[in-house]
């Protein structure tokens, strides 16, 4: 299908246009859809923006001009975005809604004067026809395009060819969202996603989600004790969150300059499983205040072995069917000697006693080893 726009003539292939939309999600290359876009509709500013409603942050805004943008602006826009009206608006739409700045409900919105003022003037975008394109209960997406109070209005013809055009943008938009989220989190989490398979996530110390993987977003959902709540590490029960905020603090004392070091939590509710956090420091990120200190945290679920079983298959001790479960739940040599108030060398000896005991060489063998203990179901 062939658009003819201006006086010229000149002829704008929408099919081959909405190719080059798929082409972009997967190719992260946006300046050409947009500069199309500008062309399709005779505007001087075409953009696509990402927004993290759930922590109020950008994640990605981008954007074609004809003209040098004030940076004055585009900042009160990103910080202010929340109190966009046609934000504000979009609220109450589904994907695929289209909205625009010239109708009498947008113009009649109380925030409108000050947010054209700051905004829509400066950026010469009184004239905007926005597209929600996505919207998944954490990140929204917007396609607009931009004429100055100037130019034209648009026209009907221009209101056909948006709505051609918006399907195709929501399904692209799912690639968009992912890419550059991805980008976000992997600065962040700088190189840990190359190194860590495991199920994880980057928090600060009110453990609000920074980042984290497809595995850990899997097991947040899944667990019964760790979840995502709007935007923030929910743990329970409540003394287990204070043993996590312990944990934190104590990666940072016993650290100073925040050399690496992990604390581990155990949360075992005496079922047929436990669940494992890991608590590192990773770094630091800028805050409005400085910065802040970030914690990656790993998660894993261990089957809890019979020991009963294995009491009695190895005649273990009391003291060493301590020691192993101490083990198991991966507590440091240290940790180890403060719960049984020996010192550190005790402890390694104990444990090279316990490992002849029931034939382990170190402690991968032991943990294979437990693997043979499961407790049984009746």
């Amino acid at each position: 299908m062939e658009v003819e726009r201006g006086v010229k003539e000149h002829r704008f292939n929408l099919d081959a246009f909405i190719l080059e939309i798929y082409d972009a999600s997967l190719s992260r290359k946006w300046a050409r859809v947009l500069e199309q876009c500008m062309s399709l509709f005779a505007a001087n500013t075409a953009f696509l923006l990402l927004y993290d409603a759930v922590n109020q942050q950008f994640i990605s805004l981008k954007r074609k001009s004809t003209t040098v943008l004030p940076e004055s602006a585009l900042q009160y826009y990103r910080e202010q975005f929340h109190r966009d009206p046609l934000y504000i608006k979009s609220q109450y739409m589904e994907e695929g809604s289209i909205l625009n700045t010239y109708d009498g409900a947008y113009l009649n919105l109380a925030e409108h004067p000050e947010y054209g003022e700051r905004v829509l003037s400066p950026l010469n975008a009184e004239k905007t026809k926005v597209a929600l394109v996505l919207k998944d209960g954490q990140y929204e997406a917007f396609f607009g395009v931009c004429r100055s109070n100037n130019g034209p209005d648009f026209t009907s013809l221009d209101d056909v060819y948006f709505n051609k055009i918006v399907p195709h943008l929501v399904r692209a938009s799912r690639y968009f969202r992912d890419q550059e989220s991805y980008k976000l989190n992997r600065c962040i989490a700088q190189g840990v996603y190359d190194n860590q398979p495991a199920p994880f996530l980057v928090c600060n110390r009110q453990l609000k989600i920074l980042a984290s993987n497809v595995s850990a977003q899997r097991y947040l959902r899944a667990s019964d004790y760790c979840h995502n709540s709007n935007g923030h590490l929910s743990v329970s029960p409540a003394r287990y969150l204070y043993q996590l905020w312990s944990a934190m603090d104590n990666c940072k004392l016993e650290n100073p300059g925040y050399k690496e070091k992990e604390r581990t939590l155990i949360i075992d509710e005496g079922g047929v499983t436990m669940t494992v956090l890991k608590v590192a420091f990773l770094n630091t990120v800028p805050h409005p205040h400085g910065t802040e200190v970030c914690f990656i945290i790993s998660f894993a679920v261990k089957n809890q072995p019979d020991w009963k079983a294995l009491s009695v298959t190895f005649s273990l001790t009391k003291r060493e069917q301590l020691i192993a479960k101490l083990l198991y739940k991966e507590v440091t040599y240290q940790d180890i000697a403060t719960t049984l108030d020996i010192d550190d060398d005790t402890v390694t000896v104990l444990v090279r006693s316990l490992y002849v005991k029931i034939g382990a060489l170190h402690r991968r063998d032991f943990l294979e080893l437990m693997a043979d203990f499961p407790i049984q179901s009746y």
